[in-house]
């Protein structure tokens, strides 16, 4: 009984110690979209009925970057830069049990609800897949109809 005990004090112990699923992923990444012909489809068509040039808002997307921290606690920074503005924005992060998928979450704001009206989903939070190695997260099916991928650094 007393050994039993101590098994599973060790084991508790080493789990506080890792950090559980979460510490392998803290750390930061490199951030890449690729933007879908439907998506490019509706930019050109919003932007000829606004009078806009379609070529310059999607080179804008195509060349935005953006970084993301996965930190302790559940919380990720995500820096992005787009058309020469730059936006931090704080979030909620989660792996599963098994370490295969990464939730990300915004936080609700007001805008947000704006744009939940606009894009149903739009505050879901966006799952991210898990390579073998742990170190690319791949969100595809999303509903922002965008791969976006994030490379540990």
């Amino acid at each position: 009984m007393k050994q039993l005990f101590i098994v599973i004090v060790a084991c508790a112990a080493l789990l506080v110690a890792c950090g559980g699923p979460e510490a392998k992923f803290i750390g930061t990444y490199d951030g890449d979209t690729e933007i879908s012909q439907e998506v490019l489809d509706i930019l050109r068509a919003s932007a000829a009925m606004a009078g806009e040039n379609a070529d310059e808002i999607i080179a804008n997307m195509q060349n935005a970057t953006s970084s993301m921290e996965l930190k302790k606690g559940g919380i990720c920074i995500i820096t992005s830069e787009f058309a020469g503005v730059q936006k931090t924005e704080k979030l909620t992060w989660s792996v599963n049990d098994e370490g295969t998928e990464i939730s990300i979450k915004m936080e609700e704001t007001e805008g947000s609800a704006a744009m939940e009206d606009m894009m149903p989903g739009y505050t879901d939070a966006l799952v991210y897949a898990v390579s073998d190695d742990g170190k690319v997260l791949t969100s595809e099916d999303n509903q922002f109809r965008m791969k976006i991928t994030y490379t540990r650094q």
